[in-house]
């Protein structure tokens, strides 16, 4: 009996400790969303984090104009269903120092930061995809995950040359960056 109560203790503690929300980031202007995807510790200032990998055929991490990415969990972010993979994720401060550095999505290096990390936010310009040229940037995600890694962000923002309006929005087990 003892055994499962400490299984059954083991279990919850799994999910209460855990990555908890899918991202899903809808981008509905006519430009690109070009920047950094952040994701860092809930808890521990100067914790470990994580900025993803340019998703190709990209150069930065990209959401492209009129298009939506939804990631349920980091270390499956490079799965053949995702609509923009990411291939993997540069971490930073992980409590494993040979998890440091440039890693594939799905490594056990990224998996261990299920347990300790949420998406923090996105840093990001919006650029036109026909001339390349920077029209707004952007700083947008939760204030006080992104803090954890020295990041500020705001909730919502407007575009201070576009009037764009940009909002992270929680719902449920969803977060949601609308762009537009």
């Amino acid at each position: 009996m003892k055994k499962i109560a400490l299984l059954i203790l083991l279990f919850l503690g799994i999910f209460t400790f855990s990555q908890s929300h899918t991202l899903v980031i809808v981008n509905n202007t006519g430009l690109d969303a070009v920047g950094r995807l952040v994701a860092a510790s809930r808890t521990t200032p100067g914790g470990p984090f994580m900025f993803a990998f340019p998703n190709p055929p990209y150069t930065s991490y990209t959401v492209p104009a009129g298009q939506h990415a939804d990631y349920t969990n980091f270390d499956k972010t490079g799965d053949p269903p995702v609509i923009f993979p990411i291939p993997g994720w540069n971490v930073v401060n992980n409590p494993n120092p040979a998890y440091n550095g440039p890693q594939i999505y799905n490594s056990p290096a990224v998996s261990s930061m299920v347990t300790l990390n949420e998406w923090a936010g996105f840093l990001f310009s919006l650029v036109d995809p026909i001339t390349g040229d920077s029209i707004d940037d952007f700083e947008i995600g939760n204030p006080a995950i992104a803090a954890n890694a020295s990041f500020v962000v705001n909730t919502d923002q407007f575009g201070a040359n576009t009037g764009i309006y940009v909002q992270w929005v929680y719902s449920g087990s969803y977060i949601y960056l609308f762009i537009g």
